[in-house]
């Protein structure tokens, strides 16, 4: 230890310490926390917020610490974060919530304080009293790395909710003329590409706040700020949305029930699992997520078995849920527009970077996989059901898969299928609010919306609770909403997102500062792909949600225009 010791002082008796050393400082004279305690504390923080300032000698420092060589500078740069992390969790260092005398009221002070100190000019970012205060608060309500690679991949899945295909069958095999297999195949390669670009992006910006976060940090602040704005009708809509059309099927089978009944339903239960902690909806989305995927087994083997019974084995490869040569391929794309309402929620997967071991490695791997499990799902649900019922006509369009279901598996299997819808709905309201609360974290955090309101933590379960619990009264809207209404909305935020993040992902090949040897193929190709598919579906929509989302749109510039003087200031700065 004293070699060490020797060895740190002949290090930074050259180089200087930096902004570790500020706070720790500043905190040390407040509380009295030991010097090399504060500095443990922080130094994964600050490690991370500089990371970006210099991506090549951050990964020089995560390879000298162990990480693997053979990773790109931007995603062994954070790594190093985790390692940090977890140095400090092997050593017993506490957090700074567990710090003796530790006061929120308290953080401005040590902010500037830490401004004050003579090594702040060392530091690898340029700092502000703001910065300063960023990190402060997001070490103190620093959320623990939970999630694995599975449960991140039940909870993607869980957003997608894939018993939702059969939701949802009528309505797009009316909009795109019965080829509803292709309107599917058109919306999963969309997906698939943009859910590549999402997957760099999380390596280098594991935090939570998805598309905003990207693109103010790739493009620009004032765009990032409305790319936020836009999704908020995608993550705000989506919850009231699934819990509109889960009450909706409960009503169809218990008509004496008001509707309005089985939403607030949906809400208080889904709010109180969400409050209570990511843990505890982690738990739930295993037996949820097992119960869909034997729902959906089923209901594909029966589909099977009917096909063969009507028209022998060959029965079961046509051409003809892809392709009508009497229906205009812009018909097939009007039905993707609306098939790509099933895939939303893939990207919510990046909102959980910080509640996500390793990040950098689960997420992008987890957000493909959701992206291709979700298409195949969508795309072989609706290729059989197309076989075996192969006419458009139905008796009711928004209960079009319980006709195939009672069709193919009688009275007993409508209801399972029935009661399978209903359980993917409470799990996709669970893993959407969990989502939106933690956009509003983001946003709050940086300051974009009020800090105060917004970017504060629960302090006993460490979640966005009053975000959460603002969702559920945003739910409420549900009570007057059609179905429509709040779909057409929710795709135009979705669409929003998805050709920014698919803008930043080709920015981030040109950044000389990240260097993450995407090439070619991965850079510049397939992020394209994504976008002229993400675009094309958005003005695909229909005029509606194209006015009502324009005009959602306006309002976010006119609160932005406000925020920083008609634009003559700077939108508050983030931490990343």
């Amino acid at each position: 230890m004293l070699v060490a010791s020797l060895i740190a002082g002949m290090a930074f008796g050259n180089a200087d310490v930096g902004s570790v050393h500020c706070i720790s400082e500043s905190i040390g004279g407040m509380y009295d926390t030991p010097h090399g305690v504060g500095n443990a504390i922080f130094l994964p923080f600050v490690f991370g917020h500089n990371r970006d300032a210099d991506i090549l000698r951050h990964a020089q420092v995560a390879y000298a610490l162990g990480i693997d060589p053979t990773l790109a500078p931007a995603a062994a740069a954070e790594a190093a974060v985790d390692h940090l992390f977890q140095m400090s969790k092997d050593l017993g260092i506490p957090s700074f919530a567990e710090v003796k005398g530790v006061r929120e009221e308290d953080f401005q002070a040590i902010a500037e304080k830490s401004k004050q100190n003579f090594s702040d000019a060392s530091n690898a970012k340029a700092m502000s009293v703001e910065a300063y205060h960023d990190i402060i608060t997001t070490a103190y309500h620093f959320v623990a790395r939970t999630l694995g690679p599975f449960s991140v991949l039940l909870f993607g899945l869980a957003f997608l909710a894939p018993l939702i295909v059969f939701g949802t069958y009528g309505v797009i095999t009316q909009a795109s003329g019965n080829t509803t297999a292709m309107a599917y195949l058109i919306a999963a390669t969309g997906v698939v590409f943009t859910a590549l670009s999402y997957g760099r992006l999380v390596r280098v910006f594991p935090v939570a706040g998805s598309a905003y976060t990207y693109t103010r940090k790739m493009l620009n602040a004032n765009l990032g700020f409305m790319v936020g704005w836009a999704a908020l009708l995608d993550y705000f809509f989506i919850p009231m949305l699934i819990w509109l059309l889960g009450a909706s099927y409960l009503n169809m089978a218990f008509p004496e029930v008001p509707q309005w009944v089985w939403i607030s339903g949906f809400i208080v239960s889904t709010s109180l699992l969400n409050v209570l902690g990511i843990q505890v909806a982690n738990r739930f989305n295993v037996l949820l997520m097992a119960a869909q995927l034997a729902i959906i087994v089923v209901f594909l083997g029966l589909c099977m078995h009917y096909i063969v019974a009507a028209n022998g084995p060959g029965g079961l490869l046509s051409a003809k849920p892809f392709f009508n040569q009497d229906v205009p391929f812009a018909t097939s794309m009007a039905g993707a527009a609306i098939a790509a309402y099933s895939f939303l929620g893939f990207d919510a997967l990046s909102t959980l970077s910080e509640e996500t071991r390793e990040p950098g490695r689960t997420l992008p791997r987890a957000i493909l996989l959701v992206a291709l499990i979700g298409g195949s799902v969508y795309v072989g649900s609706s290729y059989f059901m197309y076989l075996a019922h192969p006419s458009p006509s139905f008796e009711q369009v928004d209960g079009a898969a319980f006709e195939i279901a009672r069709m193919i598996g009688g009275d007993v299997f409508f209801a399972v299928v029935l009661a399978g819808i209903i359980i993917a709905h409470f799990a996709a309201g669970m893993s959407f609010q969990a989502s939106v609360g933690r956009l509003l974290y983001a946003l709050g955090r940086d300051n974009q919306l009020p800090r105060k309101v917004f970017g504060v933590l629960h302090p006993r379960f460490k979640t966005p609770a009053f975000n959460i619990l603002l969702c559920g009264v945003f739910g409420t809207a549900g009570f007057a909403l059609t179905i429509a209404t709040a779909t057409s909305l929710v795709n135009f935020g979705a669409f929003v997102a998805f050709t920014a993040v698919n803008l930043c992902a080709l920015r981030l090949t040109f950044d000389a500062r990240v260097k993450d040897g995407a090439g070619l193929l991965r850079g510049v190709l397939f992020p394209l792909i994504g976008l002229v598919t993400a675009g094309w579906m958005l003005i695909s929509l229909d005029k509606d949600a194209l006015i009502m989302g324009s005009c959602w749109l306006g309002l976010g510039l006119i609160y932005l225009a406000c925020r920083t003087s008609f634009f003559r200031s700077p939108v508050p700065e983030a931490l990343v």
